[in-house]
């Protein structure tokens, strides 16, 4: 038993061998570490599994270091001579970006690929509209009036009778303006009567006689 609890707590990597990475994808980049020929191995390997006609990149790492490669050059060119043409292949370091341009350039076909593919289903749903057009243009122009005038009085019928709008009331004229008018008004002549007002003006003509 305890020989076999080690096996049972074993994790296994989550790799294309145990989960479906391919659904739903559009393109398939591999890299490979030319310095460990397994990794190379392990793409050779794997690129069988991916489904037919998906782009696929394989980038060769460590440019920057070919001096240290155990996977010739020359063995990778004659596998590459093997496969279809959506499988393409270019040497990279991550070290100083060497390679990052072709993988940008790569990356526009599996886009204008979906992108054609998304005009293509709008085409088709066009296509279907149109052809659900040119049959109802049919149709309706094979009407005939007295259908059409039973038809109305029907949907005449059936529609509910309309509520009578009472005619609106005209709005009030402002009377703020006058009432502040007539305000300054009553207040002027308030001043004028006072006897502050009078002994003032007495004051005025006896100064100018």
């Amino acid at each position: 038993q305890q020989q076999q609890q080690p096996q049972q707590n074993k994790k296994i990597a989550a790799d294309a061998t145990t989960t479906d990475v391919y659904a739903g994808a559009h393109a398939v980049v591999f890299m490979v570490d030319p310095q460990r020929k397994w990794t190379w191995q392990y793409v050779k390997k794997e690129i069988k599994n991916v489904p037919d006609g998906l782009d696929t990149m394989v980038l060769i790492n460590f440019k920057d270091v070919q001096n240290r490669w155990v996977v010739k050059p020359s063995s990778i060119e004659r596998w590459l001579q093997t496969q279809g043409k959506h499988v393409k292949c270019t040497e990279c370091s991550v070290a100083d970006c060497f390679g990052l341009k072709q993988l940008y350039t790569f990356f526009n076909i599996p886009f204008l690929k979906m992108k054609r593919a998304t005009l293509q289903r709008q085409l088709k749903e066009t296509k279907r509209n149109l052809d659900l057009a040119e049959q109802e243009v049919e149709l309706v122009m094979e009407q005939d009036y007295e259908q059409y005038k039973l038809e109305t009085r029907v949907r005449q019928q059936r529609a509910p009778p309309r509520k009578q709008q009472k005619p609106k009331k005209p709005a009030p004229r402002p009377a703020v303006a006058v009432a502040a008018a007539a305000g300054e008004a009553s207040a002027s002549a308030t001043s004028a009567d006072s006897p502050a007002a009078a002994a003032a003006s007495s004051s005025s003509s006896s100064s100018s006689s």
